[in-house]
């Protein structure tokens, strides 16, 4: 399968439309956390988005907010990958890509959260070299140095 990575591509409806086809697959549930549309609103409005697109198919998404100028680190907001897509790299993809692009704006640290059931999305996370930073009863929040300080 041929991908086409682009950044900020996806409409607000295209967004929410690939988060309510992802929702089931979230660990706890996006929908039990968020008002989706809301949700998919803010991302378009705010965050730094993106995508993988197969098509007309907005396969992957990752959405990564990078406001906080001062400390120089960017939150992960979102990765998501369309159920049908899953186990072809594309998660991986997209973290890299927000990787290089927040050490290429000279970002220090990237950090997230996800549910401590989540195993696909820590396996990810790991991979990508991100530590737990802190566990609750229910999420994980997990960092990663992009910069070494001397």
């Amino acid at each position: 399968m041929t991908y086409r990575q682009i950044m900020n591509s996806a409409t607000e409806l295209e967004i929410v439309g690939h988060l309510t086809q992802c929702d089931v697959h979230y660990r706890p549930k996006l929908s039990e956390r968020v008002d989706l549309p809301a949700y998919g609103k803010k991302l378009f409005l705010r965050s730094q988005r993106f995508e993988m697109w197969e098509g007309a198919t907005l396969a992957g998404l990752a959405a990564v907010y990078f406001d906080d100028g001062e400390n120089r680190y960017g939150y992960i907001s979102n990765i998501s990958v369309l159920p049908e897509y899953n186990g072809r790299g594309i998660g991986l993809q997209l973290m890299h890509s927000v990787e290089r692009f927040a050490a290429d704006k000279g970002f220090e640290e990237l950090i997230l959260e996800t549910g401590i059931d989540n195993t696909t999305a820590l396996r990810l996370y790991e991979k990508c070299g991100f530590q737990v930073a802190e566990e609750t009863s229910r999420m994980v929040h997990l960092r990663k140095r992009l910069v070494e300080h001397d």
